[in-house]
């Protein structure tokens, strides 16, 4: 399994204190979208929730 990319691919990097993470740029984007995604049903669950109170 290949983590990153080879030479000449793109990576998204994030700092924070003592942590670094690096991410293929495509796998970084498709969790983003993932992620998105799974939060917006997880909004609109608790908006309707909320509505039936």
């Amino acid at each position: 399994m290949q983590l990153l990319p080879g030479a000449g691919g793109t990576v998204v990097v994030f700092g924070f204190g003592q942590i670094l993470v690096i991410w293929d740029a495509s796998k970084w984007y498709d969790h983003v979208r993932a992620t998105a995604a799974r939060m917006s049903a997880a909004v609109s669950e608790a908006l309707e929730d909320i509505e039936q109170r």
